[in-house]
């Protein structure tokens, strides 16, 4: 393990970025990297509330997810660095990015729009934002263009971004490196 790199894990590492992004993929193989435990906020929230994210959208509405969200994030441990996959919306909200700033190192997943569309019309029925869709690759380019519209002032406070469509882990090291 590069030691330069490890010493960066004295605070903790947030992935933030669109669903489908791969923040999950890459914060699991950042931390096995590190040696750091890796977490992923929605995993968190379906095993605190026992449901799965769409059940929670379903039944309780976006509002008491953002909340649960919140709840969730600031719940997690203080005593080591760990490796956090947040949800799409996750800095948006609640207050979030200032507090992931406060806590540690946000790095953006910033992966093309289209590459996203590829990507999430095979899981649309596991992404309630995207239920409307109906998995139309129209409709999902529309609405996750909408969407980076929105969210990309949150998601530019990040300390820093990757910008790559097929990222690889030593991308993510000279990043977590320079900053």
């Amino acid at each position: 393990m590069d030691t330069a790199a490890a010493s960066v894990l004295q605070k903790n590492l947030y992935l933030v970025g669109m669903m489908g992004s791969g923040k999950t993929h890459w914060g699991k193989k950042l931390g096995a990297h590190f040696g750091a435990p890796c977490h992923d906020l929605d995993a968190i929230i379906e095993a605190t509330h026992g449901i799965t994210i769409a059940d929670f959208f379903a039944r309780h509405g976006e509002s008491a997810f953002r909340k649960a969200e919140a709840a969730a994030l600031r719940q997690m441990p203080v005593d080591a660095p760990y490796i956090l996959s947040t949800g799409g919306g996750t800095p948006c909200f609640e207050g979030n990015m200032a507090y992931m700033l406060q806590q540690g190192l946000v790095i953006w997943l910033n992966i093309p729009i289209e590459t996203l569309v590829t990507r999430l019309q095979k899981r649309v029925a596991k992404r309630p934002v995207l239920a409307a869709t109906q998995g139309d690759p129209v409709l999902i380019e529309a609405l996750l263009r909408r969407l980076m519209t929105e969210r990309s002032p949150w998601y530019g406070m990040a300390n820093a971004q990757i910008d790559s469509a097929a990222p690889n882990i030593e991308m993510f090291l000279n990043l977590i490196q320079a900053v």
